[in-house]
């Protein structure tokens, strides 16, 4: 997996920041330690949101105006393409895209549980912590993420810690081989109170065997789940059948307004609203127009003739009786044309023939709309398939209640079901139980407890037999996992410390991981190192088991814990992380104000 690019609306101080990635190592600068720590969490609460054990670092990148937006997100690439991750922690919304080409596919929340799997290896954030996420004032060792726990198991029950440490202090492997045989102890007694526990609830349990028939496939009420389910089902009947009621009032609408269309055209008079009329009208119109200019301009000539004097009237006589005879014909022409208007339109005016014409028009097809055929029909029947369905259903689910009650025969109802309630909560105690026992001997590697318990025992009788008689046994680096990740984690230690501390080996005290450290004065327990020595033991320790679990192509890694280093160890360091996370990515968040 590797972070192509970072986006920040708001995250603290953090205000519309973007940050390029994409390369298998990548520095960010931050302009301060606040700044540093910030750019940490950002990523881990995009990936992550703000899990429990980190919610009150929350509050400290809330925005401080309301109402302004507090969210992040990062393009990722993967093998199977690249993903926009957003998150709204404001509003604790999450947001995944696929990118597609020049879009994006809206994927569900749940994907980026896929993506984290599949790419880093954990979708525990204590985990993600411990392997990939390594910040200044968090180096020391996370003793209740899983992966700390579980490699605690491997050490336990593989008696790895006398096994993979070279070269043994006699005290502490003396007190290491007591814890052990302590552990040995505690687990045998475990197993057999587990398997006490286990028998008891068994035995319980047949007791109410009879109410077996009342518990789901999925150990849940039946009777309430049937009740839920019935009720349900009634609920989607009634939607339907109120959806079906609802088309069918509608359609009675349209079949009203259809008919008062119907009946509003039948008024009007077939005979004149026909489309030979109106184009008859409108060309007598076009006419009577033509005829009136015609009869506006001679009216306005034959005045200005007569206005003349009076030999000129005399000498353009002719003229002006020719114009008298053109006005005439003209006002003739027109009296036919509004004679013709009173017969073809039965007296109408016709502009009001027109108007009631095109009235006509839209009436009729307002009515071809509401007659248009529609997918009405396949609806109808759709919702009617539906509905006969949820009927079924219904009718199945109220079958199957009634046979069930009838099994409580006369018992009461509340009895019954406190009875059930009480199977349930048996049933998954006994798989608990039943559980922490299988992952018990499942640690051992063993199937069955009288199996674990013999190996236990004769394990038990070896250690005491070594230390009744304290005798060391020489041992060397091995080839196994975990031998393989303590000599990684060794070399990395030579690597932070300059070469003052070359070996790490573990020790277990009550169960909590501890390291033993070698180098010129000898060995040491880390806890009794300096601090800043003692949490280059833990990161040293980390980064082995992050090469362990993570795939070198996938591995990706945040560190902002470089300005610790001096410049050697810097070197030294990325030299070996890009050797051993080949084709992953590493991200380095610098201090500039450290660096300047």
């Amino acid at each position: 997996m590797r972070i192509k690019k970072l986006r920040i609306k708001r995250f603290g101080e953090l205000v519309d920041r973007e940050y390029d990635g994409g390369h298998s190592l990548v520095t960010i600068e931050a302009r301060d330690e606040e700044e540093q720590r910030a750019l940490s969490e950002v990523f881990m609460a995009v990936l992550f949101g703000f899990p429990p054990h980190r919610r009150a670092r929350q509050e400290e990148y809330i925005p401080r105006t309301q109402g302004e937006q507090y969210s992040a997100s990062l393009v990722i690439e993967t093998e199977n393409g690249e993903y926009l991750i957003g998150r709204n922690f404001g509003e604790g919304s999450l947001e995944v895209f696929q990118c597609q080409e020049k879009r994006l596919l809206s994927l569900p929340a749940t994907a980026l549980m896929d993506l984290l799997y599949h790419e880093v290896g954990t979708l525990n954030p204590l985990d993600f912590e411990v392997i990939s996420l390594f910040e200044p004032d968090q180096l020391m060792l996370n003793q209740h993420a899983p992966l700390v726990r579980e490699h605690v198991q491997q050490l336990i029950s593989t008696d790895a810690c006398r096994r993979i440490v070279p070269q043994a202090v006699p005290d502490i492997d003396f007190n290491q081989k007591k814890q052990e045989l302590e552990k040995i102890d505690r687990l045998q007694q475990r197993i057999e109170a587990l398997q006490r526990e286990s028998r008891d609830l068994a035995q319980e349990e047949e007791q109410y065997a009879a109410y077996e028939k009342f518990l789901s496939s999925g150990q849940g009420d039946l009777l309430e789940e049937l009740s839920q389910e019935y009720t349900a089902a009634t609920l989607e009947r009634s939607f339907y059948e109120e959806q079906f009621r609802e088309k069918q009032e509608a359609r009675k609408i349209i079949e009203r307004e259809a008919q008062r269309l119907r009946e509003k055209i039948a008024t009007f008079d077939r005979s004149l609203y026909t489309t030979e009329v109106e184009q008859r009208v409108l060309k007598l119109l076009k006419i009577k127009e033509e005829r009136e200019a015609y009869l506006q301009k001679e009216e306005a000539e034959l005045s200005r003739l007569e206005s003349q004097g009076l030999f000129s009237r005399l000498s353009q006589k002719e003229l002006i009786e020719e114009r008298k005879l053109r006005i005439e014909k003209l006002l003739h022409d027109l009296a036919l044309i509004r004679e013709e208007f009173r017969v073809l339109l039965k007296g109408k005016r016709p502009q009001d023939f027109l108007a009631e014409k095109a009235q006509l028009e839209q009436y009729r097809q307002d009515l071809l709309k509401l007659e248009r055929p529609t997918l009405q029909p396949k609806g109808d029947e759709q919702t009617l398939e539906r509905l006969t369905v949820a009927k079924q259903r219904e009718e199945h689910l109220r079958q199957q209640l009634e046979q069930l009650l009838d099994l409580a025969g006369q018992e009461e109802l509340d009895s019954v079901k406190t009875k059930v309630k009480t199977l349930r909560e048996l049933k998954q105690n006994k798989k608990i139980v039943d559980t922490e026992l299988a992952a018990l001997l499942t640690g051992l590697g063993w199937e069955q407890p009288e199996e674990a318990l013999a190996y236990l025992e004769q394990k038990r009788q070896d250690l005491e037999g070594e230390l009744a008689t304290k005798v060391e046994e020489p041992s060397n680096w091995g080839d196994d996992p975990l031998a393989v990740l303590y000599q990684d984690a060794s070399n990395l230690l030579s690597v932070l410390t300059t070469g003052q501390y070359r070996t790490l080996t573990p020790y277990l005290e009550q169960d909590q991981l501890g390291f033993i450290v070698s180098g010129e004065n000898g060995e040491v327990p880390a806890n009794q190192l300096e601090p800043a020595t003692c949490a280059l033991v833990s990161l040293a320790f980390r980064l082995a088991l992050s090469r362990q679990r993570q795939a070198k192509e996938k591995a990706f890694l945040i560190l902002s814990v470089l300005e610790q280093l001096s410049a050697d160890s810097k070197l030294g360091l990325l030299s070996l992380l890009q050797e051993w996370f080949t084709g992953g990515q590493i991200i380095l968040i610098e201090n500039r104000a450290e660096n300047i």
